[in-house]
């Protein structure tokens, strides 16, 4: 992508990719850094005027769900901004495809949209979701807004490498 080009939805886009990412000379550990550094060298290109500001627009409303749930982390559990806006990522998702309505969540719908993430994103970015999903649905059952429980029909993620290093693994050589 050239220079020009870049913006806050090109610097979504990369934080999202750096998510699921297995380029080869990317260590995901640094990724807040990564992506710090990349937004301060975006305000330096705009501040430079190699780039410009595109125009303004009209802020996305969230989901009032995920607005009452950030709250609630914020209150009861004292979880940050980063951590939320991590959570927020997949809750917003969830929301999107089934609604605000609670009571279109049941076992089977969460256990797929968590094997749909699996198949497009890594082991790290699943892990997240299921996370969040499970943290989410656990406030859900705290308001009364869904059957106890439910939050146990989030799959735990499995990490394949250590199944492979088991298998191959040989104490003897």
């Amino acid at each position: 992508m050239r220079v020009c080009k870049w913006n806050e939805q090109s610097l979504t886009g990369f934080d999202r990719h750096l998510g699921r990412c297995h380029c080869p000379h990317y260590g995901s550990a640094a990724r807040l850094k990564v992506v710090r550094g990349a937004r301060l060298f975006l305000t330096y290109l705009r501040d430079a005027r190699i780039i410009t500001l595109p125009s303004v627009e009209p802020p996305v409303q969230e989901p009032a769900l995920l607005s009452v749930f950030c709250q609630w982390m914020r209150q009861q559990r004292g979880t940050g901004d980063v951590t939320l806006r991590t959570y927020s990522i997949y809750i917003r998702e969830l929301l999107q495809r089934f609604g605000e309505k609670s009571s279109r969540f049941d076992a089977r719908r969460l256990r797929a949209f968590v094997l749909a993430k699996s198949r497009s994103c890594g082991w790290g970015a699943v892990k997240n979701c299921a996370k969040a999903l499970r943290m989410f649905l656990r406030f859900l059952i705290a308001e009364g807004q869904c059957a106890v429980g439910l939050d146990a029909a989030i799959p735990t993620v499995a990490h394949w490498r250590w199944l492979l290093c088991h298998a191959t693994f040989n104490p003897k050589t």
